[in-house]
């Protein structure tokens, strides 16, 4: 399957976190990095606002492969099978982490999805039964059933793009994608 296999909405807040206003997000789930790669130079082309977009997706890395991360000219760069992937993704969109969180393995974020995980590990806050991951999501806007999902495709192997802000946002950035 090359399109996303879920998307949700959720109104929750005005900012991560806050559930008083009119907030939403959205999460698909794509089987590969080539439609989530797609999907995010789509929203790039229509002018989307790129920061309002994080990607996630466990790192896959076997006997023979060689991985490096480093800071390099013009930002964050990767060395290894998936490294030319999370080095565009990194050059789109703002921020990026590597957690390995025992319950999913090494996951890659791009995206202010990366802050929201390690604002949770700085407070030592981790509720509802999920992952630092799953909290940054839940921060963000998502329901509590679509942050399992999400969870279940990350260990699974598959990829989440999470895109927040204000409903219009949300469903402009759903059109676009076709979700």
């Amino acid at each position: 399957m090359h399109g996303p296999l879920i998307a949700y909405s959720n109104a929750r807040g005005s900012k991560p976190g806050d559930c008083m206003a009119e907030e939403n997000a959205a999460a698909a789930i794509y089987d590969g990095h080539l439609p989530v790669e797609k999907a995010v130079r789509l929203l790039h082309e229509s002018a989307f606002d790129l920061e309002r977009v994080s990607i996630a997706g466990k790192h896959e890395r076997d006997a023979t492969d060689l991985v490096s991360y480093y800071c390099g000219v013009g930002g964050m760069q990767c060395w290894g099978r998936r490294g030319r992937f999370w080095g565009e993704i990194w050059d789109m969109l703002t921020g990026w982490a590597l957690v390995d969180d025992p319950a999913i393995g090494p996951v890659l974020v791009a995206g202010p999805l990366a802050g929201w995980t390690f604002g949770v590990l700085e407070n030592a806050v981790v509720f509802g039964g999920f992952t630092p991951l799953g909290a940054g999501m839940y921060n963000a806007g998502l329901p509590k059933e679509s942050v399992v999902t999400c969870e279940s495709a990350l260990r699974n192997g598959r990829y989440v793009l999470l895109v927040h802000g204000a409903s219009d946002d949300v469903s402009r950035a759903r059109h676009i994608l076709g979700i």
